[in-house]
């Protein structure tokens, strides 16, 4: 009896719809849709957005308050926001001990790393940014030339134009897959919902910090809790929509 080869299963999630005209229609109508929701939807998420960081901000201090700043004045579709976190510079014995600690972690991670990457290579990172932030103040502490309250507002800009492109990368990378119109609208949504949600705790998450610590921890969230930490926030959840079944090619399309 002739047998036909059969190709190990192959993971549908990651291959692209055989018939361009289903993915180029999920492209014209839910990319326009999505940035139509973002538009008038946008108001109610700042009032959102300042409500939860006004709440956190006096969780953390009862002085701490939200500033709503006009700048640039007519750029945004609504005022950008901040909070009035004092800027402090830190102590030796802070700046000591986490030099301390981060020489201590940065030794760490080469200690068997085989066994535990991609940590590894991530206290790595982490450890000696921080150590050259040390060095930073401890040479030069009177010429650090940023503010708690510019910081705060760049990452509300920074997080806002995450939000902003969320529609064009889907558009690019998720909706020429092997989903349904209903698939690729559900994972826009949740990828476009966490982002709107979670800004506001993303804004506290670096005052806190920078609070509770000092302006030496404050380059450490620009360069590791700033872009990188929302790049790593869109991959992982890439990742899950795209681990979903396929829906619209068969499974014979897998069969030699």
């Amino acid at each position: 009896m002739q047998t036909h080869p059969v190709r190990p299963p192959v993971d549908r999630s990651l291959r692209t719809h055989a018939y361009p005209q289903r993915w180029l229609s999920s492209i014209a109508l839910l990319t326009p849709a999505l940035y139509a929701s973002l538009w008038f939807g946008l108001p109610l998420a700042w009032r959102y957005w300042r409500s939860v960081m006004a709440w956190g901000a006096h969780q953390l201090d009862p002085a701490l308050h939200v500033i709503v700043i006009g700048y640039p004045p007519d750029a945004p579709r609504v005022p950008l926001l901040s909070i009035d976190v004092a800027a402090r510079m830190p102590g030796g014995m802070l700046l000591a001990a986490t030099a301390a600690l981060c020489a201590t972690g940065f030794a760490a991670s080469f200690i068997r790393r085989a066994n535990w990457l991609p940590v590894a290579y991530l206290l790595r990172i982490a450890s000696f940014t921080q150590l050259l932030i040390c060095a930073y103040f401890w040479l030069a502490p009177g010429t650090f030339p940023y503010v708690p309250q510019l910081h705060l507002r760049d990452m509300f800009v920074l997080h806002g134009a995450a939000i902003a492109v969320i529609p064009l990368v889907m558009a690019a990378l998720y909706y020429p897959l092997d989903f349904s119109l209903l698939q690729k609208a559900v994972a826009s949504l949740l990828v476009l919902g966490y982002f709107v949600f979670a800004l506001p705790f993303v804004m506290l998450l670096h005052a806190t910090i920078i609070h509770h610590g000092s302006l030496l921890f404050l380059p450490f969230c620009y360069f590791l809790l700033g872009g990188p930490l929302l790049i790593g926030l869109l991959v992982t959840l890439y990742t899950y929509c795209a681990s979903w079944p396929g829906a619209l090619t068969r499974d014979r399309d897998s069969v030699c």
